[in-house]
């Protein structure tokens, strides 16, 4: 750890068998260079740089671990070329990163900050400090993924409606939410107030423009907690000084700190703040324990959650399919001794059932992993790696629906294909524990090692 997190999540990491915490607290880029080559894991905030040069220094690295959300200090590429797992902590300052954004809001809506400053110089100023409602008045929130909901929530309840943009937004999920479901030149078009909450990619960089400013109604504002670069800075200042931007609350920037001459400094308009998203102490908790958690799962050969160089699931999903990820493992095993001395080639995986749809490729991804494809908990196949493997998944709504009659209520069903053998064996969750079915008749494996046969040929099962 080359940067201070949670103290309860470094003591969690400090609790686990075999571990050996290096609290490399400041360190010089040579140095982290240095400390890297005996690591398997790296945990850091934003401020330490993973390089290239740095993966390629830790020839045991499994995973690098990001205590917030944004990545632009690791070199995922290089990363995801090394097999090495890169995840951060999305869900942790959602709740302090929704409040920041409301809290720039309402100051757009009610010039607290000017207020506060004329108290300071000694004034009374009533009049010039009249601000408006939020209520009634109409939201356009760019990117409706943890934060963006959050945020929807609050604007509803103090009676805003709001318009939501998300290539990846569903009419399901906009009606759950209660918002409307809109393409962004109508988000530019309605709205009063815009806030912004999508990463920072190549299709987002400089998404409101001078041309989007142009669609928007006069006296816009507009606030940005999500990332720096979203927003044309440039454009930005010549709506603020042109009057088409009533105002902002900025609290990221193309290059941070903020130089001391620029221009959205001198603009009254102008509400800044330093990068404060996840500055509370109950989110500052969250990331460092959710680091902390995701760096064990990894390093104990679980499932990574919020895994952003792999197909991924958050840690809500994570849960609800934790038990399909630990009996793949299974079948990865059963499937490898069976094919035993041939080499897979390919592996399908079909799942029925209610729950098993949730993380499909997750589920896929466990696969391989499972023993005895390598018994050291530190080399087991990474999941990036996994990926390589030819697999495919299908899911089937519910038992009765799939080709084969059964009456369970969720199955994997996996079949291998090896250079001189074929097994098909299938496993489902039953009455609390694993089973093998065999026909129609499940057999229980118990705690310990079992003898599993398939068509003729013996396999050992280890079951928890």
């Amino acid at each position: 750890m080359s940067l201070k997190i949670s103290p309860t999540g470094v003591a969690l990491l400090k609790a686990q068998a075999g571990y050996e915490v290096v609290e490399a607290y400041g360190s010089s880029p040579e140095k982290v260079l240095e400390l890297v080559k005996d690591v398997h894991a790296i945990l850091v905030r934003s401020e330490t740089q993973i390089t290239r040069e740095v993966l390629s220094a830790a020839h045991k690295l499994v995973c690098v671990g990001r205590a917030g959300v944004g990545v632009d200090n690791i070199d995922v590429d290089a990363a995801t070329e090394r097999g090495v797992i890169v995840m951060n902590t999305p869900s942790g300052n959602t709740v302090a990163t929704a409040e920041l954004t409301f809290s720039h809001l309402l100051s757009l809506a009610r010039p607290v900050p000017e207020a506060v400053q004329s108290m300071r110089e000694g004034k009374w100023d009533r009049k010039t400090l009249s601000g408006t409602e939020l209520f009634s008045k109409n939201l356009g929130i760019l990117g409706l993924g943890r934060i963006g909901a959050e945020v929807a929530k609050r604007a509803i309840a103090f009676g805003m409606k709001v318009y939501a943009y998300d290539p990846y937004l569903t009419e399901s999920r906009a009606k759950s939410l209660g918002v409307q479901m809109s393409t962004l030149d109508e988000v530019f078009a309605v709205s009063d107030y815009i806030t912004v909450h999508m990463p920072l990619t190549p299709q987002t960089e400089g998404m409101v423009n001078t041309a989007a400013f142009s669609k928007m109604k006069k006296g816009v504002k507009i606030v940005n907690c999500a990332r720096g670069g979203i927003v044309d800075e440039a454009a930005l200042a010549a709506a603020l000084q042109s009057g088409q931007c009533g105002g902002c609350g900025f609290d990221v920037f193309v290059e941070e700190p903020l130089v001391k001459d620029h221009i959205l400094r001198t603009l009254p308009k102008a509400h800044l703040s330093p990068h404060l998203g996840a500055s509370t102490a109950e989110a500052q908790e969250n990331v460092g324990l959710e680091v902390a958690e995701a760096a064990i799962a990894v390093l104990n050969g679980g499932s990574p959650a919020n895994a952003v160089n792999l197909p991924s699931v958050d840690s809500q999903t994570l849960s609800t399919i934790r038990p399909f990820l630990s009996l793949a493992e299974k079948l990865g095993a059963i499937v490898r001794q069976l094919a035993s001395p041939g080499r897979i080639e390919s592996i399908r995986l079909t799942t029925f059932g209610t729950g098993s749809e949730q993380g499909a490729g997750a589920i896929s991804r466990s696969l391989p992993t499972g023993q005895p494809f390598n018994r050291s908990p530190f080399h087991r196949l990474n999941p990036i790696l996994a990926s390589l493997i030819n697999i495919w998944a299908t899911w089937y709504p519910c038992p009765r629906l799939s080709p084969i009659p059964m009456k369970l209520p969720a199955l994997l069903l996996l079949a291998a294909a090896s250079v001189s053998f074929a097994a098909e064996p299938a496993l489902t969750i039953y009455n609390g524990g694993y089973a093998v079915v065999r026909e129609t008749l499940p057999i229980d494996l118990k705690a310990g090692v079992n003898q599993v046969s398939f068509a003729g040929a013996t396999a050992k099962v280890e079951a928890d």
